[in-house]
């Protein structure tokens, strides 16, 4: 048993063996208390380096490298720090007083721990952490995780255009959602800026279903959690803990991310909830005709309402001053006083509804059922997510929060757009009367897997989501099965079945009938279950991955060259970003845009290559991959224990265990299940694996630890759940 001395009287917890702390606290404040300090006592390092990426200033300790400047760029683009002050007297004074002793654990838990050598090392000097920085570190955490992609995506339109791309690639590209698009207009936009708006981060994924007590074993809801998150580092980006308060008698557990005073996905006593990115398509850029620091607006030429300028400093190099101009709508992209045409970038509600937000997160924190929490999240307005739930009551529900703007008619928000036709900047979100929501449905179960879903009422409120193999497979596998257990959800989340391979290769297979290897791909993809060999069932996967990775390279190639394909690819997270739309046109459900002709010459040049990507182990699947610490970065020996040897990981980019390797701008980036959570309603407990532990420090609690368990599907207890563990079956 430790202590943490709180004026309000002691605070106890206890730790497991991946050092995550089980806490005892008076009420809800000794309890924000507490993760403060444990956050700070375990994190430190992690919190600081967030809080300097969050202000826009990673290349003052990193030098001027690409991903800082992108970074650094893009965090003072979109002006993180706008309004924290207003945003704060937006919240109500519960939440006020939760971010005050929240604060005050972070500094009690950093002066216990001491200012650490590595940021001693980076130059950074001690100041306090304020509930503005948690704002501006909300914001930052949300866009990495959640609006990169939407960013990505819009500023790859461009470049893609720019680059020669014809209609036909943008049709296979955007789907139904290339309507009204303008290729004439965008090739005259400046593209001086490009390179500071393509942000290349943003890995996707995260799966999380429940089923409701008529569909359980138990007689209760069930809930499976997982964020597909960047993993792979030491420690861990999220961070465990449970808490019980003895003032109420209830608990809160779930993962959050170290600096914020809320739990990202987890449970209380009543209500258990997950989120996965539900990609609502809530950050535009609009196209702005400028000259002589005005913008036009239906033949009116416009003063841009701010100049902002700031100071840049550099490690190593002369600090830089960036001048950003700036109106009700966004955030110009280049030099007004430059005639020409530039994009303005829009986050739909960052500045203006980032308090309510905030509330949404925080009022789940003692959330009593299914339907109070559907009605908190029909607030939510800056981050765009679909979250599962269950409650104590057996009832399950999934609804979208997030907002998205009102656009004029004929814009779908896939690409920019131009705004000289446009009236005013001032813009209004779309009705969430219509926003998608299922509440405790008749067949029991709700999933949620990145996906595509309207309005009842047509509304359209997602253009680019991710590709529907997981949410098609886990429908699958619950569905067939009437009564689910623990374990059954566990071996849902951890299955390898490619649907995306079943797809492609049933339509392929006749295509190249010549090619006995080509044919033995064939018949593994449709046969895949049961899998009675893991290994050459994974090394299948990555053969196919391969191929479907080269035969877009081909497309991509011819027609904005090589050179331009392999960044796209390579270098940037350009097929999350496309997939579902572009495997329509590669299934041939689309002849008008790719017939079996074409198919057959791109698989034909495209399978060689694949082949032999795959043989010179240059090939990321299987995935394999050592743990390295955020610092150390794998530069250290191996006996220092920094980080931990490879390990071999399940999955695809298209199974519900989804795993990604990639390279992006220099900086490596592996994407899985960050962690798995899975819960009985009637339980006061969870069980659950994160690879990595709780601490950053080599010799901290659980450093390193949990990370075979999470690859074989084994759990340890968090709280007090009853029964043997549901580990993944053999």
């Amino acid at each position: 048993m430790e202590e943490i001395a709180h004026q309000g009287g002691t605070i106890v917890f206890t730790r497991d063996a991946w050092g995550t702390p089980s806490i005892r606290a008076r009420d809800q404040l000794q309890s924000a208390y507490a993760r403060g300090y444990l956050h700070a006592y375990d994190r430190l390092v992690q919190i600081e380096l967030n809080r300097m990426a969050s202000e826009g200033r990673l290349m003052e300790i990193l030098g001027d490298v690409p991903f800082a400047r992108l970074v650094d760029r893009c965090v003072r683009s979109l002006d993180f720090s706008a309004r924290l002050q207003e945003t704060w007297e937006e919240l109500e004074g519960w939440a006020k007083d939760i971010f005050d002793a929240y604060c005050a654990g972070v500094a009690a838990g950093a002066k216990a721990r001491g200012w650490p050598w590595s940021l001693r090392l980076l130059g950074l000097k001690r100041r306090a952490y304020t509930a503005l920085d948690v704002l501006r570190m909300y914001r930052f955490t949300g866009y990495m995780a959640l609006g990169t992609v939407q960013h990505l995506a819009e500023a790859l339109v461009l470049e893609l255009v720019h680059g020669g791309a014809e209609r036909g690639l943008l049709e296979i590209l955007l789907g139904d959602s290339v309507e009204g698009i303008d290729e004439a207009m965008l090739r005259r936009v400046k593209v001086l800026e490009l390179d500071n708006i393509l942000i290349p981060l943003g890995l996707g994924g995260s799966n999380a279903f429940a089923v409701s007590a008529g569909r359980s074993e138990s007689g209760h809801a069930l809930l499976m959690g997982e964020f597909h998150m960047e993993t792979g580092q030491l420690p861990p980006l999220l961070y465990a803990l449970h808490v019980e308060t003895a003032e109420d008698g209830r608990f809160y557990q779930g993962m959050g991310i170290p600096g914020l005073p809320f739990l990202s996905g987890g449970r209380n006593d009543q209500v258990g909830w997950s989120y996965t990115n539900a990609h609502g398509d809530n950050i535009d850029m609009l196209i702005e005709r400028c000259k002589e620091g005005r913008y036009l607006a239906s033949g009116t030429w416009c003063e841009f309402a701010l100049r902002r300028e700031e100071v840049v400093r550099i490690k190593g190099k002369k600090a830089e001053t960036w001048v950003f101009y700036e109106h009700a709508y966004g955030t110009l992209l280049g030099d007004p006083w430059v005639e020409g045409d530039y994009p303005c970038l829009r986050w739909a509600g960052m500045r203006e509804r980032t308090a309510l937000d905030v509330a949404v997160i925080m009022e789940m924190m003692d959330c009593r059922s299914v339907e109070e929490g559907m009605a908190i999240h029909r607030k939510g307005q800056m981050l765009s997510v679909w979250c599962v739930m269950a409650d104590r009551g057996g009832k399950i529900g999934l609804i979208k929060s997030g907002s998205v703007d009102q656009r004029p008619a004929g814009w779908t928000g896939a690409y920019p757009r131009q705004g000289w036709d446009i009236e005013t900047r001032e813009v209004l979100p779309l009705d969430k009367s219509d926003l998608p929501q299922w509440f405790d449905p008749p067949e029991g179960v709700v999933i949620s897997a990145n996906e595509r879903r309207d309005g009842a009422g047509g509304t359209r409120w997602i253009n680019l989501p991710e590709p529907h193999y997981r949410w098609e497979r886990l429908e699958e596998i619950l569905g067939r099965q009437q009564k689910h257990t623990l374990r059954s959800l566990v071996a849902a989340s951890y299955d390898e079945v490619d649907r995306c391979a079943a797809r492609m290769m049933r339509v392929w297979g006749p295509l190249l009938p010549e090619d006995a290897e080509f044919q033995s791909l064939v018949q593994w993809a449709e046969a895949q279950e049961p899998i009675t060999d893991i290994t050459n069932h994974r090394a299948q996967m990555g053969l196919f991955h391969a191929l479907h990775q080269e035969i877009l390279r081909v497309v991509l190639s011819a027609s904005v060259g090589a050179p331009k394909a392999h960044h796209l690819l390579d270098d940037i997270t350009f097929t999350l970003c496309f997939q579902f739309h572009f495997d329509q046109a590669f299934a041939l459900e689309k002849p008008h845009l790719v017939d079996a002709v074409k198919m057959a010459s791109w698989l034909r040049e495209a399978w060689p290559k694949a082949k032999a990507r795959v043989d010179a182990g240059t090939w990321s699947l299987p995935a394999c991959f050592g743990f390295s610490n955020q610092i150390t970065q794998g530069q250290t020996p191996a006996w220092w224990g920094w980080d931990k040897r490879p390990v071999s990981l399940p999955g695809s980019p298209t199974t519900p265990f989804q795993t990604r390797v990639m390279q992006l701008r220099e900086h490596p980036m592996r994407g899985a299940p960050s962690f798995h959570l899975v819960m009985d309603m009637q339980q006061d407990g969870s069980w659950y694996n994160m690879p990595g532990g709780a601490s950053e420090r080599r010799f901290g609690p659980g450093y390193g630890a949990g990370i075979d368990e999470w690859i074989e599907g084994r759990f340890l207890p968090f709280g007090r759940p009853q029964g043997e563990p549901p580990d993944r079956p053999k």
